[in-house]
């Protein structure tokens, strides 16, 4: 008598994958706001002064006014009379009251003798758009 080997089979249960779906809100950019209302007109002006004579620093004070409330970046730039920039310093994000003067001051020795210009930009935070620009806010000699 013949013998047939019976089939062999191979059971595979299927291994079961648990699948989560995790839902995440999407984040929301935080962004700074540039709150100039566009009508708003700028007054900018500067002073230079002199510590003590025999100082070779300077003070530089700009002033800035907006004439509506609005949040800003400030640009002092100091040029050499060849019509380099030696000198710049920044604010950005500044608050503005309305028709309120904001002063800003920094204490700069110029690199060498001779005559300094001294300008001004208002600026939407983070440096864009131009608002105002006083190309002549003061004029110094060292």
């Amino acid at each position: 008598a013949t013998r047939t080997a019976a089939p062999t089979r191979t059971a595979t249960a299927p291994v079961a994958t648990p699948t989560r779906t995790v839902t995440t809100p999407a984040a929301t950019p935080t962004r700074t706001a540039t709150t100039v209302p566009s009508s708003t007109t700028w007054t900018t002006s500067a002073t230079v002064t002199s510590p003590s004579r025999w100082s070779t620093s300077r003070t530089i004070t700009a002033n800035v006014r907006a004439s509506k409330a609005a949040t800003a970046f400030v640009d002092l730039e100091v040029f050499d009379s060849s019509g380099r920039r030696v000198y710049q310093q920044t604010w950005n994000g500044q608050a503005f009251s309305a028709n309120i003067t904001k002063t800003f001051r920094v204490t700069w020795t110029p690199p060498s003798t001779g005559t300094y210009t001294v300008k001004l930009g208002v600026f939407g935070n983070g440096g864009s758009p131009l608002l105002s620009w006083n190309d002549r806010a003061a004029t110094f000699s060292r």
